[in-house]
């Protein structure tokens, strides 16, 4: 249990594969045990996306087989099989997701690598490697994630840009009443207050 980040995927969806290139940013999991249904594995995500942070959330349900977990994505109204196929328990986990749509059947296959620190060892990615070849998939289509950091930095520094093209703008309004020949300026900037400002009349 604990925390774990998601540094690798790959898919044999071809949806799937898109969405990860289009934001490839690493995935901060908090795994923990249902405090009520011991059956059930919580897992709980943030991943960095334009500037925010977006949150996930899975509800595993134990199965009698070791290392296999279950859940429904109701979204594509698909049932996913997850198995955890090489760990050591302590650094890295690979698993498998067999995720089958219904009623289609369409039956999908995904390979993650999860670390418990962002650097992964190169002897866990030749062996990720080789896993995702067991799988019939290249090593060239795997995902490697880049650290973008956590949503509370991102939401930080949101707020920091935010803070300097409000202070910008304020101050050309300023400046263009003080050419106007408007001595007094109240700043009409949303959610900016600032005092009245006495401004010299350059004209």
């Amino acid at each position: 249990m604990g925390r774990w980040f998601e540094v690798a995927v790959v898919s044999t969806c071809p949806y799937y594969m898109q969405a990860q290139k289009d934001n490839p940013a690493v995935v901060k999991y908090e795994l923990q045990k249902n405090t009520t249904e011991e059956i059930v594995v919580q897992m709980r995500g943030t991943v960095p996306r334009h500037g925010t942070c977006k949150q996930i959330s899975v509800d595993f349900t134990l199965t009698n087989t070791s290392g296999q977990f279950y859940h429904h994505f109701a979204k594509f109204n698909a049932d996913v099989d997850s198995y955890v196929v090489n760990t050591d328990y302590e650094d890295y986990a690979m698993w498998v997701i067999l995720s089958t749509e219904q009623p289609s059947g369409v039956l999908s296959t995904i390979v993650k690598l999860y670390s418990r620190v962002m650097d992964v060892r190169e002897s866990v990615l030749t062996k990720y490697r080789a896993l995702v070849r067991t799988q019939g998939m290249d090593d060239d289509d795997i995902i490697f994630k880049d650290n973008k950091g956590d949503g509370e930095r991102e939401r930080e520094r949101e707020r920091e840009r935010d803070w300097m093209l409000r202070s910008f703008v304020t101050i050309f309004f300023c400046l263009q009443a003080s050419v106007n020949g408007s001595p007094t300026v109240q700043s009409k900037v949303p959610n900016l207050t600032l005092p009245n400002l006495t401004l010299p009349n350059l004209t």
